[in-house]
This record gives C-alpha cells, sequence and structure tokens, in this order.
C-alpha cells in the first residue's frame, strides 16, 4: 500500500477491493461482474471495513483530569461523527454509480430495441 495511506483504510479491505478490480479488469465480460453486484460488493467491504477498524481502536479515555477526560470524550466523538458521515459519503456516491449504470443500461436496451425494431420492418 502506498505509505501515504497506511493508517488510514484497512488492508484487508484494499486487498479486497484491489481483488474485486482485478475481477472486473478480466477479458472476457462474461467472466466479469455486473456493475450491481460490484457496487454491492464493494458496500459490503466498506462496511466490514468501518466495523474492523472500530473494534480494533481502543478507547482514548484514560486521563487523569477531568478537563483531559472532556477532551478524550469530544475527540472520541468527533471520530465517530466523522467516520459515520464518510460511510455516508460513500454509499451516496455508490448510490450515484449505481443510478448511472442503471440509466446507461436501459439506453442501451432502448438503443437496441429500436435497431432491432427498425430492422425487422
Amino acid at each position: 500500500m502506498d505509505p501515504r495511506l497506511e493508517g488510514q483504510y484497512s488492508i484487508n479491505a484494499a486487498r479486497k477491493i484491489a481483488k474485486l478490480a482485478d475481477h472486473c479488469l478480466r477479458k472476457s465480460s462474461k467472466d466479469r461482474p455486473p456493475m450491481s453486484q460490484v457496487v454491492e460488493r464493494l458496500k459490503e467491504i466498506i462496511q466490514s471495513s468501518d466495523e474492523e477498524q472500530e473494534e480494533h481502536e481502543p478507547n482514548k479515555v484514560n486521563a487523569v483530569e477531568v478537563s483531559e477526560n472532556d477532551s478524550a470524550e469530544h475527540q472520541e466523538e468527533t471520530n465517530q461523527s466523522g467516520s459515520t458521515e464518510l460511510w455516508r459519503k460513500r454509499m451516496e456516491h455508490l448510490a450515484k454509480l449505481g443510478e448511472h449504470v442503471e440509466d446507461s443500461s436501459r439506453r442501451r436496451f432502448m438503443i437496441q430495441h429500436q435497431l432491432r425494431a427498425n430492422v425487422s420492418t
């Protein structure tokens, strides 16, 4: 993994995404997964990565003074809300990708349907 990204992303999730990308680059279109399946798989990977990250992060509320406890709690709340916000943005982006794929497929279908109608007449 690029050293600049180290610590920001789960290595397991990066491996799974790389493997998924490899499947998407197969020569035969029959061997490539449909985009809807890719989007679903990405959602699963992101969700499991977020859950894994939460499990491995220890609570940082270990301060001696009350002010330190308050700042640690505030930092933890910020991390949780930041993680939630990041997850929400990821899901919105994946939904937009899925909509784009559906629109493209629908357009292709309509073009093929029109071509078949023109050929048969």
